[in-house]
């Protein structure tokens, strides 16, 4: 039988174990295995088994996965990210729908410290949804802002998702950190607009929060500088050629436990704590990743990648069509896969073609991004919504998820300027 049409009926099976329930991670690895016994046999498939696995995580570059990890605990239970939101309150409550603009914020800054979006619209979510509750704030929008503002956790660097794009395409990680600061900050001020705007227009939603002196809100500033060191350490460094990313990653994690013992919020319960939680973490990417492996050999094998780029190019179709094909794809994945899974199973596909095209592999790196971060919270997998509910229980699913649709339509002209206006995500990286 022809490889290409075994790769296509691998594809389908896989599709059909991610439906049934399967984690990303086996359901990849059996379908890549599988398929690498009828194209190479079994002693060809045990071969790849024997070291495919291994060489893809046994990569200096992945220490920064759980060092990142392992810094967005210690930010959170050091009190740096409490006092963030505390400081963004005094300073934007007073606008109509002040403390969600406050919790986007403090999502933004928060995402400097973390690599994970569901990382985000935890800790953020915590110390602002009781806040919100307590001025009256519409449920439906305070849990679809905090939904949505955790994704920035993906986008603003250090992102783990940035990490794994850049191993798998073989693109500059510190690149890619680096190209998604103006995008992270453009998608945090259209998320306010959005809610400063609604908010003008039925204030009942989120009423604006007036009393703080301007002393309240000088001394609040005392409480950023613990992000402010960490943002200068990591994206400093990277910036500036000092640190790889890796070892951004590794002086990022030691400054934030150094500020957290200093403010005399952590003990050993909580390091060791912190510690399990990272690598458990850790363990599932990892799985994840090695079963990607296996499963991109596979495709190798298969020449399915080859395949699509030959008939995509031999049509004469227009690279953006392409695109907007591909963007329409991710929309429709993300409705069911978990981000990471989504990136792994269809970047050895794509990425060929797309840079047989034309496409800067940077730029394609934030609007892939981007298309995850849509895919954390349209239903019914939307991994930020089941976030939110989990600190928010007496709110019925269906309500945060119609709280998250008018956000989508914002991340759609987000992803829009992101793609329309490219150098949005280039600036910074040509500087470097």
């Amino acid at each position: 039988m022809d490889p290409t049409i075994i790769g296509v009926f691998g594809l389908m099976f896989l599709l059909v174990l991610v439906f049934v329930g399967l984690p990303i991670g086996f359901s990849l690895a059996t379908v890549g295995f599988g398929g690498l016994i009828f194209l190479r046999g079994l002693d060809g498939a045990l071969g790849v088994l024997s070291s495919v696995p291994y060489s893809s995580v046994a990569n200096f570059l992945w220490t920064a996965v759980p060092l990142f990890i392992f810094m967005g605990y210690l930010a959170f239970v050091g009190g740096i990210v409490t006092d963030l939101f505390l400081a963004a309150q005094r300073w934007l409550g007073w606008l109509p729908g002040g403390l969600c603009c406050a919790a986007i914020v403090g999502c933004a800054g928060f995402a400097a410290a973390t690599g994970s979006s569901v990382a985000c619209a935890a800790a953020i979510g915590k110390v602002s949804l009781p806040e919100m509750a307590k001025y009256g704030y519409d449920k439906k929008m305070s849990a679809g802002t905090l939904a949505t503002a955790g994704t920035l956790g993906s986008l603003i660097p250090p992102s783990i998702f940035m990490i794994v794009y850049g191993m798998i395409t073989e693109t500059s990680v510190g690149k890619l950190f680096m190209a998604g600061i103006l995008p992270g900050a453009m998608s945090a001020a259209v998320y306010m607009i959005y809610i400063i705007t609604r908010a003008t227009i039925n204030p009942q939603l989120a009423p604006a929060c007036r009393g703080v002196t301007w002393a309240q809100r000088m001394e609040s500033l005392k409480g950023t500088l613990g992000i402010g060191i960490i943002v200068i350490v990591v994206l400093g460094g990277i910036y500036s050629g000092y640190c790889t990313p890796t070892e951004a990653a590794a002086v990022g994690s030691l400054a934030t436990l150094i500020l957290g013992l200093a403010r005399k919020k952590l003990n050993g319960s909580l390091l060791w704590e912190g510690l399990k939680e990272t690598t458990r973490t850790t363990s599932t990417l990892f799985v994840i990743i090695m079963g990607s492996m296996v499963f991109v050999a596979f495709m190798a094998v298969s020449r399915i990648p080859e395949t699509v780029g030959t008939i995509i190019i031999s049509s004469g179709t227009s690279k953006w069509a392409v695109l907007s094909g591909i963007c329409a794809l991710y929309y429709f994945l993300g409705c069911f896969m978990e981000p990471i899974g989504m990136m792994l199973l269809t970047l050895p596909i794509i990425f060929p073609t797309l840079k047989t095209l034309g496409f800067d592999p940077i730029w394609y790196g934030i609007v892939m991004v981007k298309l995850c971060e849509i895919g954390m919270i349209t239903p019914p997998v939307g991994l930020n919504v089941y976030v939110i509910n989990g600190i928010l229980p007496d709110i019925p699913l269906e309500d945060i998820f119609r709280g998250i649709a008018p956000f989508v339509v914002v991340e759609t002209l987000n992803l829009f300027l992101i793609i329309y206006f490219p150098q949005i995500s280039l600036l910074i990286p040509s500087l470097m």
